[in-house]
């Protein structure tokens, strides 16, 4: 587990340990604000208190390649403290508190809650410090908390912001903030979804993403499903 000053700089770390070759089998971003609300949820978890950190997890074939792997990733981090899991059960527990992301994102302010949108987007692994950065700026801009986790080794960032439901100009600056989001994604050469899906939410952005691409999707939808029988709608076709 490394620890970082911002979670701009943990993007660079993971960034620089991936350029070196090293290949984790597991690498999780845990920024500072998500951090605070796990240990909310239980403050015996083993992770920083401070800064922003990533969780790596390495394997090979004998000790002395997962110790070379390790070795690596902390000549490349360039983290503020790196702690090793000493026994498989402290390395569970470590991992434990990613588990517990789901159920803690509720502890960070009683009266908001998290909306799932802009809350998928992916970039090119060098252009994860550049899409951190973004989120910052916007989350600051328009006053609404996030949180940034997720699976940060393949350009993964999930964003989680909250709002106070009861009020009308929230929503107006959630929308405004997904947007951003998306659109900071694609500028980046990245997408609006890693993971969750396209569906309705999303279709808006499949011409922005795809281009020319999106045509020849709608000519083999049309081939197929000449009366638009099938998912009407669904990914912008």
């Amino acid at each position: 587990m490394a620890s970082f000053e911002s979670a701009e700089s943990a993007g660079r770390g993971v960034a620089r340990v991936l350029s070196m070759g090293v290949m984790p089998s597991a690498c999780e971003i845990l920024d500072r604000t998500t951090l605070k609300v796990l240990k909310r949820c239980d403050p015996n978890i083993p992770i920083p208190v401070e800064g922003d950190a990533i969780l790596f997890e390495v394997e090979g074939v004998s000790e002395s390649s997962v110790e070379d792997s390790s070795r690596l990733i902390e000549q490349s981090c360039d983290a503020v403290c790196i702690t090793r899991a000493s026994s498989q059960e402290e390395m569970d527990r470590i991992w434990s508190a990613r588990k517990l992301v789901g159920a803690a994102v509720s502890l960070i302010d009683p009266m908001k809650s998290r909306i799932y949108v802009g809350e998928d987007v992916g970039v090119p692994i060098s252009r994860i410090p550049a899409m951190i950065k973004k989120v910052e700026e916007i989350s600051k801009d328009s006053g609404i908390p996030a949180m940034k986790f997720g699976h940060i080794g393949d350009g993964n960032l999930h964003v989680a912001l909250f709002i106070d439901v009861s009020d009308r100009d929230s929503w107006s600056r959630l929308g405004l903030a997904a947007d951003r989001i998306h659109r900071a994604a694609i500028e980046l050469g990245g997408t609006v979804s890693s993971e969750h899906g396209i569906g309705l939410a999303r279709a808006m952005y499949m011409e922005s993403q795809l281009g020319k691409g999106l045509d020849v999707m709608r000519d083999i939808k049309k081939a197929l499903d000449p009366r638009g029988l099938l998912n009407p709608g669904k990914l912008g076709l």
